[in-house]
């Protein structure tokens, strides 16, 4: 009588796990129709990487991976570095004192960090660029605005034994915020061309935080310089571009 109390307890258990993998199957049969009908719909497909230090930024036009070099990492590296020197807004800076008298000397961490990821001529730049951030500040404050620097190309040029990398970053500048009360500053008109001198170091710890780190690339920019581009040499690089990749035309 036991045993076969048993078998009946055992036998609703089998029937309750079939009914719940049948459920799973049925569930498993819709989600893949509705994923193919949405698919069927899209004409784009847009991947964002999860990590980014092993997949490489968003970026339209890239040069071909370099089996030899960490080309995502590398790339990434300049993506952050571009954002850090470039792009302006106001929640970047913070106070240096709390005394009211000083409510508008505030520094941007952004610039603070981009010293952290150069060496040499660039380092200073960038330090010079911190120390003279309030000055920012105050432009971003009476216009209620911010920029940003939208990358076109990201182009990388090994150097050989010479130790350095070579980076080309394209692409031209954004007002942000909503309700901004003045146009971008004329300065920052046209499109833009940026090198990169790229050196490998060591990764830089931050002393207070143990294994957190303020360059985790153990990459820096010892020099940089920044060229306008005629909109003729913007129209032939976008041809050019196209014919790349819409065209198959080398």
């Amino acid at each position: 009588m036991h045993d076969l109390e048993n078998l009946k307890k055992a036998q609703g258990i089998m029937l309750i796990a079939i009914i719940l993998g049948i459920t799973a199957l049925f569930f498993s049969i819709v989600k893949n129709i509705a994923t193919e009908r949405w698919l069927s719909q899209k004409n784009m497909v847009a991947c964002i990487p999860a990590d980014t230090e092993f997949a490489h930024p968003i970026v339209y036009h890239q040069t071909a991976a370099n089996p030899i070099q960490s080309d995502a990492m590398l790339k990434t590296f300049v993506a952050e570095y571009i954002r850090l020197t470039q792009n302006e807004s106001l929640v970047d800076y913070h106070k240096i004192s709390q005394n009211q008298r000083y409510d508008k000397a505030q520094l941007s961490q952004a610039k603070w960090k981009s010293i952290e990821m150069s060496t040499g001529a660039e380092k200073a730049l960038n330090m010079d660029k911190y120390s003279k951030s309030s000055e920012i500040f105050k432009t971003l404050d009476q216009g209620n605005m911010g920029w940003v620097f939208l990358i076109d190309d990201i182009l990388i040029f090994d150097g050989g034994n010479t130790g350095t990398i070579l980076a080309v970053v394209r692409g031209e500048f954004q007002v942000t915020y909503d309700k901004v009360k003045v146009d971008l500053p004329s300065k920052l008109w046209g499109y833009r061309e940026i090198h990169l001198l790229i050196n490998q170091g060591v990764p830089l710890e931050q002393e207070e935080a143990q294994g957190e780190y303020i360059n985790q690339y153990g990459l820096f920019v010892s020099w940089s310089n920044t060229n306008i581009l005629t909109p003729d040499q913007k129209d032939k690089l976008t041809m050019r571009n196209s014919n790349y990749y819409m065209m198959k035309e080398n």
